[in-house]
């Protein structure tokens, strides 16, 4: 399914109502749904009447996605934006002419919306970035990103929940395991919920560790 080519939280809230739709309405016909900006991906079981789930489609959902209802979380991400863990932060505030701590201010200031998982799983395209900290994307990416690490790429800023090759500006980390296969969820950021970064210390960081370590840790999530 597809929607006009921009990014618009209006258009994105009506997508993630069509996702949520379908999965509740046709479990037997469809197996998973991905939202993006401006597209839904429908994979359907084997032996799916295709025409009639159509058809189905188009005369139950209009008015529904429509609803003003919402759903979803805020999500509190604790980050350290340490040097060691913001390879690109001094560059960046540089490139910006302002000091480290007004980047990390201007970065922790907005609740972010979760427009969707990609890339990776578990990672979250968020927008919201203030437009003073856009930045584009580096000429030559690395080969190994950390896991956590919290990068800005163009107008978005994103969190790498697994360890890749990347190609965005890493500012900070966090100590949180965003995706895990073997944790039910298996992610604590969905599409649709919005992020909030905090800002913490380096011994903040490491005490966190241990609590994810001893299964003592608990997310910050709070209903809309």
């Amino acid at each position: 399914m597809e929607w006009p080519a921009v990014i618009d939280p209006s258009q994105q809230h009506e997508i993630l109502r069509a996702a949520s739709f379908i999965m509740d309405h046709y479990p037997k016909r469809v197996q998973e749904v991905q939202p993006t900006y401006h597209s839904l991906a429908i994979y359907l079981r084997t032996g799916c009447d295709v025409p009639g789930l159509v058809r189905n489609i188009n005369e139950e959902m209009p008015n529904w996605i429509k609803s003003d209802s919402r759903s979803g979380h805020l999500v509190t991400l604790p980050v350290c934006y340490a040097e060691e863990f913001g390879w690109d932060l001094r560059e960046l505030a540089a490139s910006k002419g302002i000091s480290i701590e007004e980047v990390v201010r201007r970065h922790t200031a907005p609740e972010y919306n979760v427009h969707f998982l990609g890339f990776l799983p578990g990672f979250p395209y968020l927008g919201g970035l203030d437009p003073s900290l856009a930045t584009n994307r580096r000429s030559s990416p690395r080969p190994r990103i950390a896991k956590g690490s919290v990068g800005i790429g163009g107008s978005q800023t994103g969190v790498y929940p697994s360890e890749s090759p990347g190609g965005w500006h890493i500012i900070g980390r966090t100590p949180l395991e965003l995706f895990d296969p073997h944790r039910d969820p298996s992610t604590m950021i969905n599409a649709g919920d919005r992020l909030k970064f905090e800002p913490i210390s380096q011994s903040e960081f490491d005490l966190i560790e241990i609590e994810i370590k001893a299964g003592t840790y608990q997310w910050k999530r709070e209903l809309l």
